[in-house]
């Protein structure tokens, strides 16, 4: 069954009709002993509270990141698991962090491009003798552990300071998120003004604004531009400045690569929509390819608050992305937790022991003071979260008919609660087979045989008046 396509059901994407019948999205449900992974050793700063993943399969392997460790820089950690529950006591710092490093971030290569390098990453920097903007360095490592520079330390101008990426089997590149600063207002001589600028370091003076710096879009150029300026909120700890006159916030954009080193189609993806309140911006989107299309943790910031948690988004394409804004997916935990002020989602596991987890980085402080940690005070961890497989919506309630869906197995399996009735049309409308199913499962197979049916393509019409549906595969 493993093999076969699954459809979730977070809209209506393959759904030819759909009667009186209810969707409704979940959030993951932390774990009661959180957190759990905090602070152990002096370099380990204010603690842990980054996640990524360097296998998801046992024995299991992560990188993590923190702040404050050595000074004033990020550095980051390696450590393993063979259950992906319980994590070594003895922790392996990773000398990928060069000095004036912004951060550091690493994958396990599953594009298999490099040879003894199994695992590829980023340094970000600020600046340096010979670049002077913003800008990302490649890394390599054999063992996740000790990294080195691809050969001539090759940077890329492009990401502001918040960056993930993966390999995309699907069209045989890399894809990197990453944050841009949108940078959007009035000129003092009446006109309007909109840049893209992966950082840069403002100026306020009275009611005026000036960005100097690199503009990635809609052009790459050099910026020097004064603004009309209101002085509404300040600054929101990480040097943005908003209020009704102009806006400098945080937004997705996204961009592809062949070799991980030379990046293309640079673009725009996620930005607040137009009303949205002050202050409402992004700051960064992880994307894990899941059942057929790709499921992403968007991380929305609100400047005038200033915390940071996690909401839900999906795409069929890796370019158009939807955003369910309702709820957090990944909330903030209440006011003087441990994870009050900020939640860093990860990738999460498919499948372990029979639900999804996902381990969360958290600081307990909100990103107006983020920039300004004392140690004593503001806490870095990492908690764990799980949810039902496929289990980000559900369908209730009345009854859909999908798009005629190609069979790619011979049978169908359903995630599912209650009682599920299912009518197989095939493209004339002519039933294949008829039947009921009962119970709580995240994969039960369907007393359907479609072997003669296999490339197919066929309708499912499926009755949720007593049931709650998931996902299907077939």
């Amino acid at each position: 069954m493993s093999s076969q396509r699954k459809y979730l059901f977070l809209d209506d994407h393959f759904l030819e009709k759909s009667e009186q019948t209810k969707r409704t999205f979940y959030q993951w449900e932390k774990e009661a002993g959180n957190p759990v992974i905090t602070k152990k050793n002096d370099w380990e700063g204010i603690g842990p509270y980054v996640f990524t993943a360097a296998s998801k399969c046992s024995p299991y392997k992560a990188w993590y990141g923190t702040f404050g460790g050595k000074g004033n820089d990020y550095p980051a950690g390696f450590f393993h698991s063979e259950d992906g529950i319980n994590w070594n006591g003895e922790r392996q710092m990773s000398d990928g962090t060069d000095d004036g490093c912004q951060g550091c971030s690493g994958i396990f290569d599953e594009g298999h491009n490099f040879g003894e390098y199994p695992y590829i990453g980023t340094a970000i920097f600020r600046g340096t003798m010979d670049v002077p903007q913003l800008h990302v360095r490649f890394r390599r490592s054999k063992d996740g552990v000790h990294w080195e520079q691809f050969p001539g330390d090759p940077y890329w101008l492009g990401p502001s300071d918040v960056l993930s990426y993966f390999w995309d089997k699907n069209i045989n590149k890399y894809v990197a998120y990453y944050k841009l600063w949108k940078v959007e207002g009035r000129t003092l001589d009446g006109q309007h003004f909109l840049a893209y600028f992966p950082g840069f370091e403002p100026a306020v003076v009275g009611n005026n604004f000036r960005a100097q710096g690199l503009s990635i879009l809609p052009e790459r150029k050099d910026i020097d531009v004064t603004l009309e300026y209101g002085g509404g909120t300040g600054d929101d700890g990480g040097g943005g400045f908003i209020d009704e006159k102009m806006t400098m916030i945080r937004i997705v954009a996204r961009a592809e690569s062949s070799d991980f080193i030379h990046w293309e189609k640079e673009q725009v993806l996620i930005e607040p929509p137009k009303g949205a309140p002050l202050g409402d911006q992004s700051y960064g989107m992880y994307i894990q390819p899941y059942a057929g299309m790709y499921v992403g943790r968007y991380q929305f910031f609100n400047s005038i608050s200033g915390n940071i948690y996690s909401q839900l988004a999906w795409s069929y394409d890796g370019v158009k992305y939807s955003v369910y804004s309702e709820k957090p997916v990944l909330s903030c935990g209440e006011t003087g937790s441990w994870d009050a002020g900020m939640v860093i989602p990860a990738d999460f596991y498919e499948n372990m022991d029979g639900r999804m987890c996902t381990y969360y980085g958290a600081i307990s402080a909100d990103h107006k003071v983020a920039d300004d940690i004392k140690h004593n005070i503001v806490k870095g961890a990492i908690g764990r979260a799980w949810m039902r497989i496929d289990g980000f919506a559900s369908l209730k309630g009345g009854k859909v008919t999908t798009q005629p869906l190609e069979v790619t197995g011979e049978q169908i399996s359903l995630n599912m609660k209650g009682a599920v009735g299912l009518t197989l049309r095939d493209r004339s409308g002519a039933v294949i087979a008829v039947q009921k199913l009962r119970g709580d499962h995240y994969n039960i197979v369907a007393d359907i045989i479609l072997s003669a049916y296999v490339g197919k393509k066929i309708r499912v019409e499926i009755d949720l008046s007593e049931g709650e549906l998931f996902s299907l595969s077939i």
